[in-house]
């Protein structure tokens, strides 16, 4: 005979979720944290939507001029490669050689464009190039098969 002892009763599983979602008095609620954190992400969205127009563009048309060419082919299998890219992954291996290795840009960080441009741009190089590589390949998709379809 198995003996029972006297235990808290399990909390349900609202009663979890609530105490995931409250946070400790000791730590700053979310929305104090959001207001500094805006402005960088906003210059992330807009070097990389910059990036991967000034890349895509010419490449979809070099695509649609040279339609069914091997230029084509190469230029259609390299982004759907990169498509299937994990960003997070593109993210590391870039910070290992471009900071780690070749110590061209900081590893971590974040430098106020006021501060120092050089060193702004240098932190914003490797989150910019992996987010830009999958809207690179889907910018150029569509633009290469909405001038195909035009010309």
């Amino acid at each position: 005979m198995v003996a029972t002892t006297a235990s808290t009763p399990e909390p349900s599983a609202w009663e979890g979720a609530i105490r995931l979602l409250s946070s400790p008095s000791s730590v700053p609620p979310v929305k104090s944290r959001l207001g500094p954190a805006w402005p960088v992400s906003a210059a992330l969205i807009l070097y990389t939507q910059i990036v991967s127009l000034a890349i895509a563009i010419p490449l979809a048309v070099v695509a649609a001029y040279k339609n069914g060419k091997w230029i084509d082919k190469v230029l259609g299998i390299t982004a759907f490669g990169m498509i299937s890219l994990p960003g997070f992954a593109v993210a590391l291996i870039l910070t290992y050689w471009l900071g780690v290795k070749l110590q061209w840009v900081p590893t971590q960080g974040y430098v106020r464009p006021t501060e120092d441009l050089v060193g702004h741009f240098k932190s914003v190089v490797v989150p910019v190039i992996s987010l830009s590589l999958g809207q690179i390949a889907v910018y150029m998709r569509l633009l290469r098969s909405d001038l195909v379809a035009t010309l």
